[in-house]
């Protein structure tokens, strides 16, 4: 079986300052996010994981690494799990994004994320921690949902929530959720 929990990063300064933003520096976590991402690792920490992998975008490598001492696993980086790009509306405010499409927009499309997502979801072995962002868990959740971009946007990722997905069968087993209370890999430590 191969399992992808699927880790949002804790709040950053972006988030704070309500700044989309898809540059890999800058916008670190606030000090709420480190906390955020603390709480999650108690919740990962009950469990075995064959790796850690990131996003290259500086809060997911800052959430990664947090996670990565509560685990004592070392990071991957991935570019495949990057933010969504941004367009010309990078590191501009969310108020200033019109209504339309992410084409339109200038923003990658979900065709793209849901390309570059799937390849590295089909690619694990084991049970992997993937730290990225909100959109491109909901692209590969709605991916093995079977449901287009419209409708995925009654799925919230909360900020260091984790979300699961069996990627063998094609089946999630969270969404969202910030509490674990099953090893879905049953590999229980204790």
């Amino acid at each position: 079986m191969a399992l992808v929990y699927l880790v949002r990063h804790g709040e950053s300064e972006a988030n704070a300052l309500g700044i989309l933003t898809d540059s890999l520096e800058g916008y670190p976590l606030t000090a709420k996010g480190v906390e955020e991402v603390k709480a999650m690792s108690l919740q990962l920490s009950k469990f075995r994981f064959d790796r850690i992998v990131s996003s290259p975008v500086l809060r997911a490598r800052q959430s990664a690494a947090i996670i990565s001492d509560a685990l004592n696993k070392p990071i991957e980086i991935d570019a495949r799990i990057r933010e969504s790009s941004m367009g010309g509306y990078n590191n501009r405010k969310y108020f200033e994004l019109p209504a339309g499409g992410r084409v339109e927009k200038g923003l990658e499309s979900w065709a793209s994320m849901t390309s570059r997502m799937v390849d590295f979801a089909e690619s694990l072995e084991g049970s992997v921690i993937a730290v990225t962002h909100q959109i491109t868990i909901r692209v590969l959740l709605a991916h093995y949902m079977g449901i287009g971009e419209l409708e995925s946007y009654g799925i919230d990722i909360s900020r260091a929530s984790v979300s699961v997905a069996d990627t063998e069968n094609g089946r999630i087993y969270a969404v969202g959720s910030m509490r674990l209370k099953r090893d879905f890999a049953n590999e229980e430590k204790r």
